[in-house]
C-alpha cells in the first residue's frame, strides 16, 4: 500500500502498479503468479512437510496443501484477505467481489475450520464453482481447494425475467445461475 496515495500497490519485476481487484494490464500475469508462488514456497521453507500445489491445464492453481498466507484466519473476511495473497495463482481478480461465503465447517474431531466460498460473476452464482480455505484453530492457513473458473466478458442479463419464468413454469422461486462445462464433460 502506498501511504501517500492510500491505494493498494504492487511491484513485480521492478514495475509498480496501482491495483484495484487484480493486476492491471501492465503487469505480466505470469510474473505475478511467479511472485505469489515464491511467496507460498517461502512460507513453507521450514515446514515439516513440503508444500504440494496442484495445477489446472491453464496454469491456475486448484489446490495447495500447506501454508499459503501469513494472514491469521479467524473468520470469512480474513479468509478472503488471505486469498488476496494468491489470487493470481487462482485466476481471481478480486476475492471480495468474485466469491461469497457459503458456509463455515468447524471440525469436532480436529482443530480446524473450513470456509466454503461460491464463485459469483456480476452478482450471479456460477454453478458448482467454489474455493475452500482450511485454517487451523490458531488461524494458520493449512490448505485450499479451488475449481474457480474466472468468467470474463459474459453477460448475465437474462433473456426472460424471473417473474416471466415463474409464470411460464408455475414456479415460486426462479433464480439466475451461470452454468459452466468442463472441456471433457461431453466425452
Amino acid at each position: 500500500k502506498n501511504e501517500n496515495l492510500d491505494v493498494p500497490m504492487i511491484t513485480v519485476n521492478g514495475l509498480t502498479e496501482v491495483v484495484f481487484g487484480g493486476f492491471s494490464d501492465n503487469v505480466d500475469i505470469e510474473s505475478a503468479r511467479q511472485a505469489e508462488l515464491e511467496y507460498v514456497e517461502s512460507l513453507n521453507e521450514n515446514a515439516k512437510y513440503p508444500v504440494e500445489i496442484g495445477y489446472n491445464d491453464d496454469g491456475t492453481v486448484n489446490s495447495i496443501d500447506g501454508k499459503f498466507s501469513d494472514v491469521a484466519i479467524v473468520d470469512a473476511e480474513s479468509a478472503l484477505l488471505a486469498l488476496n495473497d494468491i489470487k493470481n495463482l487462482l485466476g481471481i481478480n478480486d476475492p471480495n467481489t468474485q466469491l461469497i461465503l457459503d458456509y463455515v465447517y468447524t471440525s469436532e474431531l480436529a482443530d480446524y475450520k473450513s470456509y466454503f466460498f461460491k464463485e459469483v460473476h456480476n452478482g450471479v452464482l456460477v454453478y458448482d464453482r467454489t474455493v475452500t480455505v482450511v485454517a487451523g484453530d490458531n488461524g494458520e492457513t493449512l490448505s485450499l481447494g479451488s475449481n474457480f473458473i474466472g468468467i470474463n466478458d459474459f453477460s448475465v442479463t437474462p433473456k426472460l425475467s424471473t417473474s416471466v419464468i415463474e409464470e411460464m413454469y408455475n414456479a415460486e422461486n426462479a433464480e439466475l445461475a451461470v452454468y459452466t462445462f468442463d472441456e471433457y464433460e461431453n466425452q
